[in-house]
């Protein structure tokens, strides 16, 4: 990227954190993931490192815009760093896990409710922890190769990072349907979906900083500089749509409340049908606690707000890192890769309303909620 930075980090970080200067003055900050053997899963290392760089970019005026990247071809950022959770896990530093969810989800929170605008570039693999980075950047860019997802039936977790407010305002239930099946989609889908605001031809990476550069940077209006720039964007040669082609049939297998309705739905529409068929076969290959929570705090989330959806999701995400099937499911995806979790349940029916809410309680040993002051 041509543009010279103003200041940079050692090259060998996990985050790279540089200021690039515009030509009508002021600069850009750009954080880039620097973890590509990884596909840049999000660690400590990361989160706070980026939340400060955060804070200091929004209290300087030079400062007109930030901009979110993944280093290397494979892609913006494949999720949290679940190994790092396991292994914390196996050493019963449960402190360790509790800080990581805890600071991850104050750093979306922060990007939500940046004064600035903030462009994440989400070339290929966006997903999980991902995911809440991208979606809570105000300008949301793919490429022709983006797969977006969130995995988490396949892990044991569910689809935590603010995503259970935002899966489930998207439309035609595709929210419900993304957390159950853990389907990917592609950039026209995400476009369609209104997960992107628009696409960059992947060829032209390295020289989009020097592109958005250009852009007629103002103190009072940095949306008008990204509309120009947008406007601007090296095409792309978008795939046909995959998921958003079958909206109403998803519509119509998650209407209503029921979770074992809505799956029995899916298993029938899956016959005969590629697409539904393998987003079937992951979902009865995952985690039944996962769909359950999953499918709660979209109920719960829907009409929260975006740091009530913060708190919901540390409490269940605290729970999961004491139970079973997370730990498990890591372990047997990721660690192990036998792909032979044994959940703690074995079938969806067999999970009772209880267990779900009991992930919803402060786990024992906290006097008050760590994200209680979220505003």
């Amino acid at each position: 990227m041509g543009a010279a930075p103003l200041s940079s980090a050692p090259q060998e970080a996990p985050l790279l954190l540089q200021q690039y200067p515009l030509r009508h003055g002021g600069c850009m900050g750009v954080a880039t993931l620097n973890r590509p053997r990884t596909i840049n899963a999000l660690s400590q290392a990361m989160i706070d490192p980026l939340t400060q760089a955060l804070r200091h970019w929004a209290d300087d005026a030079a400062v007109r815009v930030v901009v979110l990247q993944g280093e290397g071809e494979r892609g913006f950022c494949a999720g949290g760093d679940v190994v790092a959770l396991y292994q914390a896990i196996k050493k019963g530093d449960l402190a360790a896990v509790d800080r990581f969810f805890a600071t991850e989800y104050r750093l979306d929170h922060l990007l939500h409710t940046y004064p600035k605008p903030v462009l994440c570039l989400g070339d290929r693999f966006v997903m999980g922890g991902g995911m809440g980075l991208f979606m809570a950047a105000s300008h949301r860019l793919v490429t022709e190769r983006s797969m977006l997802a969130m995995p988490e039936i396949q892990i044991g977790l569910y689809p935590d990072v603010g995503m259970s407010h935002i899966l489930a305002t998207l439309p035609h239930d595709m929210g419900r349907y993304m957390a159950l099946t853990g389907a990917s989609l592609n950039a026209s889908d995400a476009i369609a979906l209104g997960m992107a605001h628009g696409a960059y031809a992947a060829s032209a990476t390295a020289t989009l900083l020097d592109q958005l550069a250009q852009a007629p940077w103002d103190q009072k209006d940095g949306n008008r500089a990204l509309a120009w720039f947008m406007e601007r964007l090296p095409p792309a040669e978008l795939p046909p749509l995959r998921h958003a082609a079958c909206l109403e049939s998803i519509a119509t297998m998650m209407q209503g409340d029921t979770l074992l309705v809505a799956v029995s739905r899916l298993r029938s529409a899956a016959a005969g049908h590629a697409l539904l068929a393998a987003d079937w076969q992951r979902l009865q290959a995952g985690c039944p606690m996962t769909a359950h929570l999953g499918w709660e705090m979209q109920q719960r989330c829907a009409t929260a707000s975006l740091a009530e959806t913060f708190r919901l999701e540390w409490l269940a995400a605290a729970h999961s890192a004491r139970r079973q099937d997370f730990p498990e499911g890591v372990r047997a995806m990721l660690v192990d890769k036998d792909r032979q979790p044994h959940w703690s349940h074995r079938d969806l029916d067999q999970v009772s309303r209880e267990e779900v809410l009991a992930h919803l309680q402060l786990p024992a040993g906290y006097a008050s909620h760590p994200l209680e002051d979220l505003l």
